[in-house]
């Protein structure tokens, strides 16, 4: 996973501000990328962060005005999105299911 990282953080290198690894909640030991870049002519920017599970990578994208995207805004937005996982540990396909199975869901 850090090596597939690694080659995706290089493919940004001209536009990256800051990068770093985290490690997401909810999926524990899971290497998350976490890069912000510039874009359109430094008028935006981004923040993505990539994860790469067995031979699946996700990615989450925010972008918008550097004058009005705020940390606090992106915090949250990517602070939104979790992983779900079946009880041995995999992440559940959400096209085959219908719901959350009845021993998951919150009481």
């Amino acid at each position: 996973a850090k090596d597939r990282l690694d080659k995706i953080a290089a493919e940004f290198k001209d536009a990256i501000i800051a990068k770093k690894d985290i490690e997401l909640e909810g999926a524990a030991k899971t290497r998350v990328l976490e890069l912000t870049l510039f874009k359109n002519d430094k008028k935006d920017v981004a923040v993505e962060r990539w994860l790469v599970y067995k031979d699946h990578v996700f990615q989450i994208n925010v972008t918008g005005d550097k004058e009005i995207l705020g940390p606090d805004h992106v915090g949250r937005f990517m602070q939104s999105f979790r992983f779900v996982g079946d009880p041995q540990g995999g992440f559940l396909d959400l096209t085959q299911t219908t719901g959350i199975p009845p021993e998951r869901k919150k009481k």
